[in-house]
């Protein structure tokens, strides 16, 4: 079994349409993205356009903020996604440290992605 393992991907997807291409003839069995697949320069991008609109960025006083930057992840997350499942292979999934709860979630039921949690023993 082949294996193809990315991380980091923070919605890339010039980077991603480019591999895409290039792993579309080959014979990788798996593709495994291993965290962080959104795009974070579009959180912290929303973040600092709300700041102009002095809009609080505090997730706990405005609504708003945190609506637009789950926005925002779902859809780089989405675009990352259609790219790789092009490639008809299965793709295994684990979130990363800025990919937003609701990003999990959705990973959790988008067929034919399946999703792990991994926790590690304290």
């Amino acid at each position: 079994m082949k294996l193809l393992a990315l991380s980091d991907i923070h919605g890339n997807l010039r980077a991603v349409r480019e591999l895409s291409r290039s792993l579309f003839s080959s014979d990788i069995d798996l593709l495994l993205l291993a965290g962080d697949i959104a795009n974070e320069s579009i959180v912290t991008f929303s973040r600092k356009i709300l700041v102009k609109l002095r809009v609080s960025t505090d997730p706990e006083k405005h609504r708003e903020r945190s609506c637009f930057e789950k926005s925002a992840q779902m859809q780089s997350v989405q675009d990352v996604l259609a790219e790789f499942l092009k490639l008809g292979r299965p793709i295994a999934c684990v979130a990363g440290n800025e990919d937003l709860p609701v990003v999990v979630e959705y990973l959790k039921r988008i067929q034919p992605v399946s999703y792990t949690h991994l926790t590690l023993p304290t």
